[in-house]
């Protein structure tokens, strides 16, 4: 298992904004069905979850102290069918500080689950391109992401570097 792992400053983002972004990102994949036809559930607990037949599984866990969050996070997995899970795992750490950035920390992983199955990193998470676009990541005074359509120009000194996407 080789992790595709990135921490990056983000704005503050409530519970409903963060579900709603995890939604957006499993909705607009195209292999997840964990919400066309979800065998498991609890979508009201302190550990909601919800799962599907072919073995997909979200769950969304918060940690708070005395009625205030402190973080929240997310750990989705996809069997592939090739004897291997494809996990990404999300944590945003609240800080006390409300003139600093909140922090995200994302992973993800390829699991083996069956012998002989092929290993290979995982190489996107398009869940942080939904967060740009919708204007949630903050500026960490090292990187600025700018986001003209699908240009980002992450600018470092005087020396910018621009990457083309794709959608």
């Amino acid at each position: 298992m080789i992790p595709l792992a990135i921490e990056i400053p983000v704005k503050r983002i409530n519970r409903a904004a963060f579900i709603s972004q995890i939604i957006a990102w499993l909705r607009g994949s195209a292999y997840s069905k964990i919400f066309d036809n979800p065998t498991n559930a609890d979508r009201d607990g302190e550990y909601a979850f919800i799962s599907s037949s072919i073995g997909e599984e979200l769950r969304i866990r918060e940690l708070a102290r005395t009625g205030v969050t402190e973080a929240l996070g997310f750990r989705y997995d996809f069997p592939d069918g090739l004897g291997r899970t494809w996990r990404t795992e999300a944590v945003i750490r609240y800080s006390e500080d409300t003139n600093k950035p909140d922090l995200l920390r994302l992973r993800a992983l390829c699991i083996t689950t069956a012998v002989g199955a092929k290993v290979e990193t995982p190489k996107k998470l398009f869940i942080i391109k939904n967060l740009i676009q919708d204007d949630l990541v903050s500026d960490d005074g090292i990187f600025a992401v700018i986001v003209p359509s699908l240009m980002i120009t992450l600018t470092l000194g005087v020396r910018p570097f621009s990457w083309q996407g794709r959608s």
